[in-house]
């Protein structure tokens, strides 16, 4: 490390600092600060007198008809928005310089620290007294970019993946409500257009994004903010506050960014295998929720867990029936025996969901209750409950930010655990006014973006303290920075049942691809989306479309749309029950590779559907697309997004490709255009890869409860036996391992070490024997089945589906030969196995031992 002053021209560096490859040069007069990498690229760059500042007189927001949609305005002083940081310095600031620390002489000051994993942390702060009022600044820091550098994440996104040209809103709020977006154009009223807002609407944006040029940056900051990205030459960053604080990560590779990231704000916790089983929504009444259950086990067709959000009744409208109010009271008319209901589908392998959100109805006994606690969220005053109209009706949102409000909602929680549930929706978060108080001192428009994560943690919280026996899972739409540390799961929210570009189909790709990058890294969809509002409902084109998509998410679940039996569903015709069969199955089968994905998130903060360009990052072609996502390292689709296409055209990164559907293999990289019929999404598996299924028919990735159950007259009408069931400790004694060879070399390679009696066979995929081989080692060993590490494909993970642990093995491939290596614990046996043409292998692994839970 080395520091020097100078009194040379303007622009000569006055301090500089060389540490870990990365060097850090500032200069004083004018104030600038840049980031260069061990080759002498400008990483980040402040702009000479990039550190700006303003007083602002007047902070005041507009409310669109949706409480949930602001607008902020500001009268700014004459200052504003160019108040330039003074040229001179005073002399103290030098003897500052050691603890990196500089002072401006009109009180502002800038301080930047080195921490591990190269990771800095700048600060900025303005003089003491700029602000009006307390806290009412306006800071703005202005960096150098060029027109190739590309940005990436700012938490969930519908409109884009890449955020370059765009002025992006750091504020938590509703989507856009189900307005076509055709209409946006010409209807007079803006705040009737489907984005209020813009297209950048978001339920979970984030101060955060990856850029091309190999850093990460994010804010600690919770105030409202927003950067502009639509210059050539710089972008900004602005915030309602005197003070920001922000963190920068390098690396060489975005999948190391992200993990440095990620390292800072946290990552998501492995939770229960039957996350990966397929979800099914379902109302009516105990009745009709049990001859669901019945009539998806008879049809054969894979589901883990029923979704119940009528559990507090349904409304009667003219457009159809849609749910009661929101009040977490059970209906007994439909639901007379919840905890009744959830013993009978536990027994049949089904986990229970139900339907939460954080407010209480104005006029019932729960907020009268809440507000004499002194949990509810206050007006401006600081006197009465702040309530917002949603719906018709009138709530208050339970003040999350002190331990009366976090009780009060764990209490409520804690009911539907009592009551059966496995876990819920954990629906809005959005709905913090700007004016309102908090019982903390904080306001509104401070507390607004933190507001979702302090539900998640509720949310987390309450199932933590008396989990069911096979584990929680619950989701939500809202988010912010760090979420992912609380909420196991997020949806894309209430999209539109169409092909429209920023709030249909093609809306929802972008939003699980910007969310994985973000640090959200189990994302799922509305199957056949949520809104219709001026539109038709699903129809089947739609729905099956959606469903291929749905299915290639980590968790696959459906949903009967705003308006209950209007939509598209799987029953609806023999033709879609079949297609959802199909891709239930599907679904179903990837249960190991969906969990190692969930552990790779969980121990280094990758998403589980990422982006082209996060394996590809030399690759100028992928960092653009948007329409096609890699499951993992080696599984790639590319949905269909345009009503009436039955081809898609894609592109197809570096190396060979196997198309499962159409049972070919292609080089890329190339643009290929590939037939799509409306069953079939186009599907390819990496070349010189392995992916690991369940093999054989499953049922139910839920224990099935055996022997004889407590429950009453309901279960005994149940025809179908736990019997019947393939759950998941049958499951898990099959395995099928899809191998696909190079399509230049025409081999591929594995190793297999194992300490139980296992019999290994491989076929050919398309049913040609080419060889049959059986080992057996000698004495059984403890231990998990993983699938090989993406990297270099020879790491070993202990312990990758924990709570549950099974006799097992481990697959590696050790990247050289053409050879199968069996290792047992005593010897290890070469069996040389050359594979001629460009199909795929499937090799059967099965063991006879019972799996331990």
């Amino acid at each position: 490390m080395k520091q020097r002053r100078s009194d040379a021209a303007r622009n000569a560096f006055d301090h500089e600092e060389v540490s870990k490859g990365y060097r850090i040069q500032m200069t004083v007069s004018p104030f600038g600060w840049q980031l260069q990498n061990d080759a002498g690229e400008v990483l980040l760059r402040l702009l000479p007198d990039g550190f700006r500042y303003g007083e602002v007189h007047r902070l005041s927001w507009s409310r669109w008809p949706m409480a949930a949609w602001y607008r902020f305005h500001a009268s700014p002083t004459r200052w504003w928005p160019r108040p330039a940081i003074p040229a001179r310095v005073s002399s103290q600031t030098f003897s500052l310089w050691k603890d990196h620390v500089l002072e401006f002489t009109d009180g502002a000051r800038f301080s930047w620290q080195q921490e591990e994993m190269e990771l800095l942390t700048l600060h900025f702060a303005a003089p003491a007294g700029i602000s009006l009022q307390g806290e009412r600044a306006r800071l703005q820091l202005c960096f150098s970019t060029d027109p190739a550098e590309r940005f990436y994440g700012f938490g969930e996104r519908m409109n884009a993946v890449d955020q370059r040209g765009q002025r992006v809103p750091i504020c938590v709020e509703e989507n856009g409500i189900g307005l076509p977006e055709r209409w946006a154009s010409w209807v007079k009223w803006p705040q009737l257009r489907v984005f209020p807002n813009g297209p950048l609407s978001t339920y979970a944006p984030m101060p955060f994004f990856l850029s091309s040029r190999g850093y990460a940056l994010w804010l600690d900051n919770t105030q409202q903010s927003v950067f502009d990205l639509r210059h050539k030459q710089d972008w900004s960053l602005t915030a309602w506050t005197g003070e920001v604080t922000l963190h920068v990560a390098v690396g060489s590779a975005p999948l190391q960014l992200l993990e440095r990231v990620t390292q800072h704000t946290g990552r998501t916790m492995v939770g229960p295998y039957w996350t990966f089983g397929p979800w099914n929504v379902t109302e009516g009444g105990t009745q009709r929720v049990l001859q669901t259950a019945q009539q998806l086990r008879e049809a054969g067709i894979p589901s883990t867990a029923l979704w119940i959000e009528d559990w507090r009744g349904i409304q009667q409208t003219p457009r159809g029936v849609r749910n009661a109010p929101f009040y977490p009271q059970a209906d007994t008319a439909l639901y007379p025996s919840l905890p009744q209901m959830a013993a009978s589908l536990h027994r049949k392998g089904f986990s229970l969901l139900g339907y939460y959100q954080p407010f209480v109805l104005e006029g019932r006994s729960l907020c009268e209750a809440a507000a004499h606690r002194g949990a509810l969220v206050l007006d401006a005053a600081g006197q009465q409950p702040a309530f917002v109209s949603l719906m018709g009706h009138r709530f208050a949102n339970l003040d999350l930010s002190t331990e009366a409000g976090r009780a009060f909602s764990r209490e409520i929680l804690a009911e539907g655990i009592r009551m059966g549930f496995d876990g819920w929706m954990a629906d809005f978060g959005e709905y913090v006014p700007p004016d309102a108080r908090l019982h903390d001192g904080e306001r509104g428009w401070e507390a607004h973006n933190q507001y979702p994560l302090w539900w998640a943690q509720v949310n987390r919280d309450a199932l933590q303290a008396d989990p069911p026996d096979q584990g929680v899972v619950f989701f939500m739409r809202a988010a912010w920075l760090g979420s992912q540390r609380f909420v196991p799961v997020i949806w894309g929210g209430d999209a539109n049942m169409s092909f429209e570009r920023y709030d249909g189909l093609p809306s929802q790709v972008r939003a699980a691809l910007t969310a994985g990058i973000s640090g959200l890294p189990l994302w799922t969809t509305d199957i056949a989306g949520y809104m219709n509002f001026g539109m038709p409902p699903a129809d089947e084109e739609l729905y099956l479309r959606w469903l291929a998509f749905g299915a290639l998410c980590p968790v696959m679940r459906d949903h009967h749309g705003f308006y209950v039996g209007q939509a598209w569903r799987w029953d609806k015709t023999p033709h879609t029950q079949a297609v959802y069969r199909w891709y239930a199955a599907l679904h179903t089968a990837l249960a190991p590779w969906w969990m190692q994905l969930w552990h790779e998130a969980a121990d280094h903060g990758w998403p589980v559907l990422r982006p082209l360009w996060l394996h590809f990052w030399e690759d100028g072609v992928a960092r653009s697309i948007e329409d096609t996502y890699l499951i993992g390292d080696r599984l790639l689709a590319a949905p269909v997004l345009a009503r009436g296409a039955r081809r898609r055209r894609l592109y197809l990164p570096e190396g060979s490709w196997w198309s499962l559907f159409e049972g070919k293999a292609y080089r890329g990289p190339a643009w290929v255009e590939v037939p799509a019929p409306l069953e079939k999404i186009p599907l390819f598996l990496r070349g010189d890869s392995l992916l690991p299924l369940l093999g054989g028919r499953v049922d139910t990735l839920r224990k099935a409860y055996r022997g004889t159950s407590t429950a009453t007259e309901l279960i005994k009408q149940d025809t179908c036996e736990p019997a019947d069931l393939i759950d998941l400790i049958e499951a898990m004694r099959w395995f099928d391992l899809m191998l696909v060879p190079d399509a230049v070399q025409g081999t591929c390679h594995l190793s297999l070490e194992s300490g139980t009696q296992v019999t290994l066979c491989w076929r050919r995929f398309q049913g040609e024997s080419a060889l049959q081989q059986e080992k057996a080692a000698t004495t059984p060993a403890p231990g998990s089945w993983h699938p090989p590490d993406s990297a270099r494909w020879a790491h070993r993970q202990e312990g990758a589906f924990s709570p549950h642990q099974w006799p097992g093995w481990q697959v590696i491939f050790d990247g050289e030969g053409c050879s199968w290596t069996w290792q047992t614990q005593q010897k290890e046996e070469q069996i040389e196995l050359r594979v001629e043409g460009e199909a795929p292998l499937r090799l059967r692994l099965w063991w006879p031992c019972e799996a331990s839970q």
